[in-house]
C-alpha cells in the first residue's frame, strides 16, 4: 500500500508539472511545439509508466512490504544526492560542464558497483568518450537544432 501512495504522490507531482508546461510561451512562427514539447513528452512517459506500475501492483497476488527509507540507502542515496547536486550546479556551472561531471561520476560509480572493478583501460576510455560525445551531441541538438537556451554558467 505504501508504494501505491508513493507512486500516487509522484503521479500528482508529474500532473502538476505538466500543467505548468501548458503556460509556456510559444512564438506564432514556431511550428515545432515550442519549449513545452520536450518536457510534456517526458512527463507523459513518466505518467504512463507510473500508471502501468500501479496496475502491476494491483495485479500481483504477493504483496511485498514497501519501506520508504529503502529509497534513501546505498546506491539509491548516492544517485539521489548526485542528482540534487547536478540540479543545483547546472545553472552556475553550465549545462556542458555539470552534465559531463555528473555522468562521469554516476556512470563510473554504477559500473564499479555492479562489476566490482572499473573495467580495463579500453572500456574506461570508450565509456568516458561516449559520455563526452553524448553531452556535446545533446548540447548541439538542443542549442542548435531546437534553439533551446541551455545554461552556460561561468563560460558565458
Amino acid at each position: 500500500m505504501g508504494e501505491i501512495i508513493f507512486l500516487g504522490m509522484l503521479f500528482l507531482a508529474c500532473s502538476y508539472l505538466f500543467s505548468l508546461t501548458l503556460s509556456f510561451q510559444t512564438s506564432v512562427l514556431d511550428k515545432s511545439g515550442g519549449a513545452a514539447l520536450f518536457p510534456q513528452i517526458v512527463i507523459i512517459f513518466l505518467l504512463v509508466f507510473l500508471a502501468l506500475r500501479i496496475i502491476l501492483i494491483f495485479r500481483t497476488k504477493e504483496k511485498k512490504p514497501f519501506v520508504f527509507l529503502e529509497l534513501f540507502q546505498g546506491m539509491r542515496l548516492f544517485f539521489f544526492t548526485a542528482l540534487v547536486l547536478y540540479i543545483v550546479a547546472i545553472k552556475p556551472v553550465g549545462y556542458v560542464i555539470s552534465t559531463i561531471i555528473y555522468l562521469l561520476i554516476v556512470i563510473n560509480v554504477f559500473y564499479y558497483s555492479t562489476r566490482g572493478n572499473w573495467g580495463n583501460p579500453k572500456s574506461i576510455l570508450i565509456r568516458n568518450t561516449c559520455i563526452f560525445a553524448f553531452v556535446f551531441l545533446m548540447n548541439t541538438f538542443f542549442a542548435s537544432m531546437l534553439k533551446v537556451l541551455l545554461p552556460q554558467g561561468f563560460l558565458a
